[in-house]
């Protein structure tokens, strides 16, 4: 059963405060702690029965202790707006809404349903079109690549600025972890072979490179799916990494920032008390008016 709530701003400090308190108890929903699911997953909660809630809004629970399945959730398309604004400058050209697949509501609420949508055909010729335009203005000179690269390399052989740990850097807050060793071996390639055809430069590679980690579903996706915690009775708890985007999109509609995904990577997001300072750093923030 879904509760509607009339429709009035809840302050931030109340949301983080929820957030918090379901972080790691181990039971969301149910006050007794046994686990059982008497109402929809708050959002932001440290620990996860399974999973984002199921079509309808329900929690997909099929009886006491069960664990619906778990889901990712699409990019709203303000989450996607101010995600390209973060990670490419905040001059990039972004399409206009109008010109992305309209979000779809569940229940009222867009976050909601971008549990359970899948991206149409059309939606994603959208969504590359607006990422290689956004890419293209990026890259379109090195002062601007300098904006989005912790460095640019000067060719593909660079040992000042490694092709592989300027992708990496960049892809860390894109895909909201660290990227793999196939994920750099995979986009360090995209660059080497486009920088090395004939006419074109390594500009031109890093703009392919970083628009294919654009529209690579780690990055349209919020993987949020949690790993089995013996603490918890065996469910599901969000990692770090997987609160850090939790709390980007809560408070900022957008992707992490370096100092957030290194507070995960101290593990200090694993426990209430951390994922509370680590919020009110981000409600202090500008960014948290955009939410």
């Amino acid at each position: 059963m879904v509760r509607r709530f009339p429709m009035k701003r809840m302050p931030a400090t109340l949301m983080v405060a929820g957030l918090v308190s379901a972080g790691c108890s181990g039971a969301i929903g149910d006050s007794s702690g046994n686990g059982t699911m008497s109402g929809p997953a708050p959002t932001g909660g440290n620990t996860n029965t399974g999973g984002a809630m199921g079509p309808a809004g329900s929690t997909g629970s099929t009886g006491p202790g069960a664990q619906p399945a778990a889901t990712m959730h699409k990019l709203t398309i303000a989450e996607f707006t101010n995600s390209l604004h973060d990670l490419l400058g905040s001059n990039v050209p972004v399409a206009a809404p109008a010109q992305l697949e309209p979000d779809q509501q569940l229940d009222g609420f867009r976050s909601v349903s971008a549990s359970i949508v899948a991206v149409s055909p059309m939606g994603i010729s959208q969504f590359e079109a607006a990422i290689n335009a956004a890419t293209k203005f990026a890259f379109g000179s090195a002062t601007q690549a300098a904006q989005v690269l912790p460095c640019v390399p000067a060719s593909v052989t660079d040992s000042a600025c490694p092709l592989g740990q300027a992708l990496s850097t960049f892809g860390r807050r894109a895909f909201r972890r660290p990227l793999t060793a196939n994920d750099v071996a995979r986009y360090v390639e995209v660059a080497t072979d486009i920088a090395q055809e004939p006419n074109s430069s390594i500009l031109v590679g890093l703009k392919y490179a970083v628009s294919a980690i654009l529209q690579s579903p780690d990055f349209l996706y919020r993987v949020e799916l949690g790993t089995p915690s013996p603490a918890d009775g065996g469910r599901n708890k969000y990692t770090d990494y997987e609160m850090a985007s939790r709390l980007a999109s809560l408070l900022w509609v957008s992707v992490p920032d370096d100092a957030t995904l290194e507070a995960a990577a101290s593990g200090k997001l694993s426990t209430p008390a951390g994922v509370l300072a680590q919020a009110k750093t981000m409600l202090a923030s500008p960014k948290a008016h955009q939410s």
